[in-house]
């Protein structure tokens, strides 16, 4: 029972590692995007992506709103959606 607790430790151990790992490099790999948040530019490189064939070039650009914060959106759609949620049905059954 000794090397079977010594194992269990060992595997806990290697997961938790792994998880560590994965971490540092998401956060690397996040950390040397180049992300680009200006409105204009973002279009005009969807414009040499995609050049819009029938429609007028002087549409003007329309700017979006920022995103909600991750935070808002999962307190506000949690309580809209009321106690009863997915979880409470199994796969594939349907509910109304």
């Amino acid at each position: 029972m000794e090397l079977n607790a010594f194992y269990m430790t060992r595997c806990c151990y290697l997961y938790v590692e792994f998880q560590a790992q994965m971490v540092r490099r998401v956060k690397a790999y996040l950390n040397n995007m180049r992300v680009i948040t200006d409105e204009d530019k973002l279009h005009s490189l969807s414009l040499e992506c995609e050049p819009s064939g029938s429609a007028p070039n002087s549409v003007p650009v329309r700017k979006r709103h920022p995103s909600p914060t991750l935070s808002t959106t999962s307190s506000t759609s949690s309580a809209s959606e009321g106690k009863k949620g997915i979880a409470s049905t199994k796969f594939g059954e349907f509910h109304l």
